[in-house]
């Protein structure tokens, strides 16, 4: 079964969506299970592209986005000091614990951007993107406007962050 970010369980992943396949961003130490004959973008230190920040079902190629974020494939994982996040208030807001990180899942609905959801980890407990710029997080999402469906999309996103593991050792 997937996973809905309350750690209730909802509607099982796509056939072959199983999450074979990982990712591991040796500098800043997670590891992340992706879906089987999915790609991943490898770190590219000349376009300031981290490790496992790029997932998607097909090939894709990376290009900037609104933000100035390297994008291009269906579910996109960053780690950034302080925060990010859209503009307007989301349609729903949870709380998680993430391999015993808290953190919160938000969804927006599509409006000024495309609307998805925005997973937001507090990576060192230190700071919340609730009001606060302060501490390290690393974001987890899918928007609407990514190739495939959306629906489908997010299932996927909520199994990848999950799979989540902040090397402590």
């Amino acid at each position: 079964m997937g996973w809905d970010g309350n750690g209730a369980t909802s509607a099982p992943l796509s056939r072959g969506s199983h999450l074979t396949q990982s990712c591991t961003d040796p500098d800043l130490a997670f590891e992340i299970r992706y879906p089987t004959g999915w790609w991943v973008h490898r770190a590219d230190a000349a376009r300031e592209v981290a490790a496992c920040s790029q997932f998607g079902p097909s090939p894709f190629v990376l290009a900037a986005g609104a933000s100035g974020v390297l994008e291009g494939g269906t579910a996109t994982v960053l780690v950034t000091d302080g925060c990010t996040g859209y503009d307007e208030p989301p349609i729903t807001h949870h709380v998680v614990g993430v391999d015993g990180l808290s953190g919160y899942v938000d969804e927006y609905a599509p409006g000024l951007t495309p609307g998805g959801t925005w997973y937001v980890i507090d990576l060192f407990r230190g700071g919340s993107c609730m009001g606060s710029a302060a501490g390290r997080h690393l974001f987890a999402g899918t928007t609407r406007a990514a190739p495939g469906d959306y629906v489908e999309n997010r299932r996927i996103l909520d199994a990848m962050v999950q799979s989540l593991d902040f090397r402590t050792d």
